[in-house]
């Protein structure tokens, strides 16, 4: 399993991370809780507008990009290549009728088809892989500061969810139409696994989800970065999902880029004092190469 040198980075410079194929070399038999995955939180989230560093939460990757909508692509693409596998898309229902990815009020320039297209052409390149995704409803309806709206003030419906999910092939059925028991990794190769779709419905799987996000103090954060993470890989039916993200605009010493400095670095270390053990899906801000490396490095091999 590949583990990145101690001197790379914990966040930042994912580019330099090249890990596509990582999960080729895991068992067939492996279960999902059982595995360690490296994800991001608001995967996509790169236009911030004015509002910038308050909202942005992951590295912009638009190396010959003309265009806002090819800047998300190419970062979602550029994560996958760099090893994520784990994403968390949140929606909101536009004008015409479909989903808009969205951070808040801000328009991330692409829509869940687009996120599921470049999600299924790494899976065509990288066969023996899978990617899981969280949907989520983003926008509160309610006027308020940096909120989204949904066209009408209608939230995303399971309707609407399904006619977008069942027009990709690569979807897996189980937990894309309903609630599903966490699969082993050969039951999903290939595969976009939904393992929730908040605001929406009850599809998915169930998980031991963490994720104190609304202004924590670094040190409560990671206290409960780490509690999550010591545990995960304990139960035999849940997912461990653990979010290293967390927010306290408008405090500027508390925006995502300043968490992540901090979580990311706390976790690398801690993940470096215990070799093997299972780390769950950990959501991050700001992955860096040594961080999702070292994520990577903890699987069963």
């Amino acid at each position: 399993m590949p583990r990145a040198a101690a001197t790379a980075a914990a966040d930042h410079h994912l580019e330099a991370a090249n890990n596509p194929d990582w999960m080729g070399a895991l068992p067939d038999g492996t279960p999902l809780t059982a595995m360690s995955i490296p994800g991001t939180h608001d995967t996509v989230s790169i236009h911030g507008g004015k509002a910038g560093p308050a909202v942005v939460t992951q590295e912009k990757f638009d190396t010959g990009c003309a265009d806002a909508a090819c800047a998300s692509a190419r970062t979602l693409s550029t994560q996958l290549e760099a090893g994520i596998r784990a994403l968390d898309i949140r929606v909101r229902r536009d004008e015409a009728g479909n989903l808009a990815v969205q951070h808040g009020g801000f328009y991330q320039e692409i829509g869940l088809d687009d996120v599921l297209r470049v999600t299924e052409d790494f899976l065509s390149r990288h066969p023996r892989e899978t990617v899981l995704m969280r949907v989520k409803a983003e926008c509160t309806n309610d006027d308020k500061a940096f909120q989204c709206e949904d066209a009408g003030r209608q939230p995303p419906d399971p309707a609407l969810l399904d006619r977008i999910l069942t027009a990709h092939p690569r979807m897996w059925r189980p937990s894309a139409t309903g609630p599903a028991a966490v699969p082993h990794l050969g039951e999903v190769r290939g595969s976009i696994v939904v393992i929730r779709a908040d605001g929406v419905d009850d599809r998915g799987l169930p998980l031991d989800l963490q994720d104190l996000w609304d202004g924590p103090s670094r040190e409560d954060k990671w206290a409960a970065v780490a509690a999550h993470m010591d545990r995960a890989g304990t139960g035999a039916r849940t997912l461990s999902v653990d979010f290293l993200s967390a927010s306290g605009v408008p405090d500027p010493m508390k925006f995502p880029n300043r968490y992540a400095d901090y979580e990311n670095q706390h976790a690398l270390d801690h993940l470096r004092s215990r070799p093997g053990s299972a780390t769950g899906v950990l959501m991050m801000d700001f992955p860096g190469p040594a961080l999702v490396g070292e994520i990577i490095g903890h699987n069963p091999h």
